[in-house]
């Protein structure tokens, strides 16, 4: 009687531990499938480029501008795709674009801030003959409260690399007597860890930057989060980088982080509307301070420009 209960509490215990076994194997393979689907899903999303493709009505576009197309990247951060960025290059040219912005950060950290030293120089060369215009983000415009040598020699560079930099400036596009404004804001801010606020420069609306009434306004403004400004001050047309989509996009909530260290920025990615103003917002390209992406490519931006009918 002692033996038969002896031997069922063995058969027990062993039973129980070749369940336990088998659950460890199962939760340990589980978790192997879904840190590799992790892995690849954040490899595909961190380094093979997207072409989003949007059309955006203006009220105020010359019907001379309707159709008009232009590509539209951001926060480059020096990353390469393909050998002297020529995939990039090629996917822009693949757009067939009338011409190609660039909303800033196309730089990265200090120790190698130049274009020479990084991607962008070779991507500039490789755009040509494509009329590229540059405006800055954070990323050169630190360079102003600690290095403005190599700020002002950052600058210099863009130019000779065949850009056309607008640093608080102005350009107009042409095409067969009609014109179209387009404006480069650059928005100071030592840091951008919440203890230094980013500032629009006083009065830079009301000078360089105005608006032409009665005609099409577009503003390169690498920072998003001044939209209710930028409405205020009359612009048709916004394009924004700085947040990167959120690094990490959750499906039905939208980006997580932002190079502001918030979680769930406002203005995080897409196209937005306050008033007669529209403002898209890209995923931009390169890495900042988080080295993968996930579930939120690099990407391309072909706009189409079409008049808005009433």
């Amino acid at each position: 009687m002692s033996k038969l209960i002896y031997s069922e509490k063995v058969f027990g215990v062993v039973i129980c531990a070749k369940v336990s076994y088998n659950q460890s194997m199962v939760i340990c393979i589980i978790l192997a499938v879904l840190g590799a689907a992790f892995l690849v899903t954040a490899l595909i999303s961190t380094f093979t480029l997207r072409t989003t493709r949007l059309e955006i009505p203006l009220k105020n576009l010359p019907d001379e501008f309707d159709g008009f197309k232009l590509v539209h990247i951001s926060d480059l951060h020096n990353a390469s795709f393909g050998r002297s960025n020529g995939r990039l290059a090629s996917r822009i040219k693949e757009c067939a674009p009338d011409c190609v912005l660039v909303t800033g950060d196309f730089a990265g950290g200090v120790s190698f801030e130049h274009p020479e030293k990084g991607s962008f120089r070779k991507f500039c060369l490789a755009l040509k003959p494509l009329p590229v215009y540059v405006s800055l983000g954070n990323h050169e415009m630190r360079l102003v409260y600690r290095h403005m040598d190599l700020f002002e020699k950052q600058l210099a560079d863009v130019e000779q690399n065949g850009c056309v930099l607008l640093h608080n400036a102005a350009a107009r596009i042409e095409r067969n007597g009609a014109h179209i404004n387009l404006f480069g804001l650059s928005v100071e801010g030592a840091r951008h860890r919440g203890l230094h606020q980013f500032r629009i420069p006083e009065g830079v609306f009301d000078g360089p930057l105005k608006p032409e009434e009665n005609a099409a306004n577009i503003l390169m403004a690498h920072i998003p989060q001044f939209l209710p400004e930028y409405a205020d001050a009359g612009f048709d047309l916004v394009l924004s980088g700085h947040i990167h989509g959120g690094i990490v996009r959750i499906p039905g909530l939208g980006g997580v982080f932002s190079p502001t260290r918030r979680l769930f920025p406002e203005y995080c990615y897409g196209l937005y509307e306050r008033g007669e103003t529209k403002m898209f917002v890209t995923a931009g390209l390169g890495r900042a301070l988080i080295p993968l992406r996930f579930l939120c490519r690099p990407e391309v931006a072909e706009i189409v420009l079409k008049k808005a009918r009433e």
